[in-house]
């Protein structure tokens, strides 16, 4: 197992440091890790912010989940995202394609949904969407969860 250096970054920076593993990442990150962490701390500055946090942008910090778009992965071991589409399409959704930007994300509303800009199998739809009781949600054809946690698979892309 060789953790993507983005993660290692993230953990070194962020997190609770290394436990474990590395692989051949860990001994590079390890050199740079003063500097890594001076880059971090310069930025902070550089933004007026004295905690993490605080770097997020105004539409992407913790609290403001009610404008958070809904985020939903196929589950491709049962359906394809095609096949998905097709299916909200059925039902009176307005598929609006691949997303190219943020604003693409914010600007939805109603029953518009598009697909992710990064993640080909991760469905975006309007903030406040409700797909719990949806039939493809119910049969395990469709996953509810936000998109950072559709990353570290999309990172470490297993076999």
């Amino acid at each position: 197992f060789l953790p993507h250096p983005q993660v290692l970054v993230y953990e070194l920076l962020l997190g609770k440091g290394f436990r474990g593993g590395g692989g051949r990442w860990r001994p590079l990150l390890e050199r740079h890790q003063a500097r890594l962490k001076a880059e971090l701390a310069r930025l902070k500055v550089q933004r007026r912010v004295s905690r993490n946090e605080d770097l997020l942008q105004v539409g992407s910090r913790p609290g403001t989940a009610s404008q958070v778009p809904r985020f939903v992965r196929v589950n491709t071991l049962k359906t394809s995202p095609d096949d998905a589409v097709d299916y909200f399409k059925r039902q009176g959704f307005s598929y609006q394609g691949r997303a190219s930007s943020l604003e693409d994300l914010r600007a939805l509303k109603g029953k518009c949904f598009l697909l992710d800009p990064l993640l080909p199998e991760l469905l975006v739809f309007p903030a406040q969407t409700d797909l719990h009781d949806h039939p493809l949600y119910r049969a395990g054809h469709l996953i509810l969860q936000d998109k950072a946690s559709c990353l570290p698979a999309m990172l470490l892309a297993p076999p």
